[in-house]
């Protein structure tokens, strides 16, 4: 294992495409919002589809945003705004057809409608928020995929003797919100990623139609307020909060696994 990295040979943040962004607000027990409109309140009209289960207090409401689609799901002290995550089957002839334009182009307008919800009095005051995401980057082949993955990690990583391979590490930070106490949660994952899909008619055991296999790295960030922390987070401070997440998480995507 070795620590020496070249950060210079390292791609532009640009480089990374978003498939997923996520926000993630964990509430208390005795948190109630059975019934909100949240949706509405964002974005002034109903979200195109909307379903419910009171058995269990499970709600999902999903729209366009964005040129994508953003999904609500909130059930008992768990509410998630995903984007990104669609219903539609898809051919996946390369990664943009997975993807929802670059890092930077797609996580903007999420911040700022998240900022929005986060600030609305109707939404529940969170125990903790999550940012997170999985970001793509497209590479010619499964050897350029290890090398570059190797720039991003402080370990020595040669294409030739190395497969199967899965990265994951959490290295927090003291948070520079103003909440005194509150320790962040840097957890990235990184992997490659090789997709070859076949198209075959119902019936036919042969593929009809063979497609190139595609590969990416792989970038899973899931960057938290920590679990230990006690009581409810300051309403007022949630936007800059949620902004120090988003920072952290593009710091990492830009220069690798740093501590």
């Amino acid at each position: 294992m070795s620590t020496e990295r070249a950060p210079e040979n390292l791609p532009p943040l640009s480089a990374w495409r978003t498939a997923v962004l996520r926000l993630t607000a964990f509430t208390s027990p005795t948190a109630q919002y059975t019934r909100q409109n949240w949706w509405e309140e964002l974005f002034g009209e109903q979200a195109e589809t909307k379903a419910s289960n009171s058995k269990i207090g499970e709600q999902n409401e999903a729209g366009p945003f964005n040129n994508a689609r953003l999904t609500l799901h909130a059930v008992p002290t768990r509410i998630d705004w995903l984007f990104g995550v669609g219903t539609e089957p898809i051919v996946l002839t390369d990664i943009e057809t997975v993807t929802h334009g670059t890092f930077m182009e797609s996580v903007e307008p999420f911040v700022d409608v998240m900022s929005r919800w986060l600030s609305a009095g109707s939404s529940p005051t969170p125990v903790r928020i999550a940012f997170g995401s999985v970001l793509l980057q497209p590479a010619a082949d499964k050897e350029e995929a290890i090398r570059r993955l190797a720039d991003y990690l402080p370990i020595t990583l040669l294409p030739g003797n190395a497969s199967d391979f899965l990265y994951q590490v959490n290295r927090p930070r003291v948070s520079v919100s103003g909440i005194t106490g509150l320790m962040i949660n840097r957890l990235s994952k990184w992997s490659v990623l090789q997709i070859q899909q076949q198209m075959a008619a119902i019936g036919t055991p042969k593929a009809i139609q063979q497609f190139p296999p595609v590969f990416a790295n792989v970038l899973e960030l899931d960057i938290n307020t920590a679990a230990e922390f006690e009581g409810e987070l300051d309403r007022a401070r949630l936007p800059d909060l949620l902004r120090e997440l988003v920072d952290l998480g593009e710091e990492i995507a830009e220069k690798g696994d740093i501590p």
